[in-house]
């Protein structure tokens, strides 16, 4: 019913989609993935089309964490959403943003969203990543922690 008052827009070109659907077609197939040929732990992206390895950041320096996941290359349409989410008080891009890191495998015990500088937190009215690390939650049913 209230998609019928209320249909589902595209988040990228505002365009009806299905309600199912994240994108629209068009905007899906202009999507900035991320080339096979990138560093296998912190996705930098290699000019060349080598075989996934690691990077040279990578076997120089010890990491302090064990993967990266990425919904694609920081360009396009991707960098414009995040722009919106995170400067224009868009929040309800924080569902579309979960949805989208959901499709990755649940494989934790905790979400901890990146804290946010008292500062910023004031100029924004909100933690961008909590938001999206409290609907990550919801749809993984597993616990989130803003404060750990």
């Amino acid at each position: 019913m209230w998609s019928w008052i209320f249909p589902k827009r595209c988040p990228v070109c505002k365009i009806f989609i299905k309600d199912e659907d994240d994108l629209c077609l068009s905007c899906e197939q202009n999507w900035p993935r991320l080339k096979s040929a990138c560093c296998t732990l912190c996705l930098f992206p290699f000019k060349n089309n080598d075989e996934p390895h690691l990077c040279g950041d990578c076997l120089t320096y010890e990491s302090a964490f064990e993967e990266v996941k990425a919904l694609g290359l920081y360009t396009g349409d991707l960098k414009n959403l995040i722009l919106k989410f995170k400067f224009q008080k868009e929040e309800s891009l924080a569902l579309f943003f979960a949805k989208l890191f959901s499709q990755f495998q649940n494989q934790y015990d905790l979400i901890i969203p990146v804290p946010l500088h008292f500062k910023k937190l004031r100029q924004r009215g909100y933690n961008q990543s909590a938001l999206i690390a409290k609907n990550l939650s919801k749809q993984w049913q597993i616990d989130w922690d803003p404060f750990c």
